[in-house]
């Protein structure tokens, strides 16, 4: 899920990260939700909220300017990439 948003503007060793920290995305959410003690038996708040959450703005840090031209028509980039997100 945290690289759903940036598939199509992210490369693929940047891809391999974000799902990397998108796993310790939802195990610190996973245990925050039973600190809260908030019942999610699916763990879909944490898959789906807080790795989305983290995935959108992955998006604004590593969003490579030739995939975005290609993709959105548009002249943007990540942050990383000289661009402002």
């Amino acid at each position: 899920v945290s690289i759903t948003a940036g598939c199509p503007t992210t490369e693929p060793w940047a891809a391999l990260i974000c799902g990397m920290l998108g796993a310790v995305v939802i195990h610190f959410a996973s245990k925050l939700l039973l600190k809260l003690k908030i019942d999610d038996p699916l763990e879909a708040a944490p898959m789906h909220g807080f790795c989305g959450a983290f995935g959108v703005l992955w998006v604004g840090f590593m969003a490579k300017k030739d995939y975005v031209a290609e993709v959105f028509g548009v002249d943007g980039a990540g942050v990383f990439y000289g661009g402002n997100g």
